[in-house]
């Protein structure tokens, strides 16, 4: 897996935790908003790696108040 589609989780309301693989490269737009209950994203790769993942405009726009948690560390 490499990209999260645009919207592709849009209005998952119950959507708690998200695990993604390091191989992403791409989180399209709207992929997660409106994902009011996300409290975490498990990526498998670094901080730096996570930070380098091109992300589309409000890809997190009304998210709950998450977590990247990282195996280097967590990005709050």
């Amino acid at each position: 897996v490499t990209d999260i589609g645009y919207a592709a989780f849009e209005t998952c309301t119950n959507l708690t935790t998200v695990n993604l693989p390091s191989s992403i490269t791409l989180i399209d737009q709207y992929a997660f908003t409106w994902c009011t209950s996300l409290t975490a994203i498990n990526f498998a790769g670094t901080k730096e790696q996570w930070n380098s993942i091109e992300k589309g405009s409000d890809w997190d726009y009304y998210t709950g108040d998450y977590s990247v948690y990282c195996t280097d560390g967590i990005i709050s």
